[in-house]
C-alpha cells in the first residue's frame, strides 16, 4: 500500500474509530496513541487491496458480493419473527445480527457479545 494511501485509510480510521471503546481496537502506538491497524482494514493477499481480509479466502470482489448477499439472507431468514413489533433494539442486537451475518467470514464481525 502507497505512502499517500496508508495515511489516508489511518485518518479516516482513526476519525471512524474515535467514539469505540479501546477494548475493540487491536493495537495502538503506545507513545502518541496513533491508530496503527484494525482488523477490520486488512486486505486479502492477492485481492490489489479490493477485498478484506477475511476467513474464505476470498480474493474476488464479486465473489466476496456474493457470499456476503448469502450470509445476509441466511441471517435475515434467522432472525425474522425473532423480533416483535414493539421490539427495542440495543446494541446487543445488533452485533448478534452482524456477527450473524458476517462472523463467518470476517473474524472482526464477530466481536463484541
Amino acid at each position: 500500500m502507497d505512502s499517500s494511501r496508508h495515511k489516508h485509510l489511518v485518518g479516516g480510521l482513526r476519525r471512524c474509530t474515535s467514539k469505540i471503546p479501546k477494548k475493540y481496537i487491536f493495537r495502538m502506538e503506545p507513545v502518541t496513541q496513533r491508530l496503527i491497524y484494525l482488523t477490520e482494514a486488512q486486505f486479502e493477499p492477492g485481492s490489489n487491496d479490493l477485498v478484506l481480509k477475511n476467513r474464505l479466502g476470498i480474493m474476488s470482489p464479486q465473489e466476496m458480493d456474493v457470499a456476503e448477499a448469502r450470509a445476509l439472507e441466511r441471517a435475515m431468514n434467522s432472525f425474522i419473527g425473532s423480533y416483535g413489533e414493539s421490539h427495542r433494539f440495543m446494541v446487543a442486537d445488533l452485533l448478534a445480527l452482524h456477527k450473524d451475518w458476517l462472523g463467518e467470514i470476517y473474524d472482526w464481525a464477530s466481536i463484541g457479545k
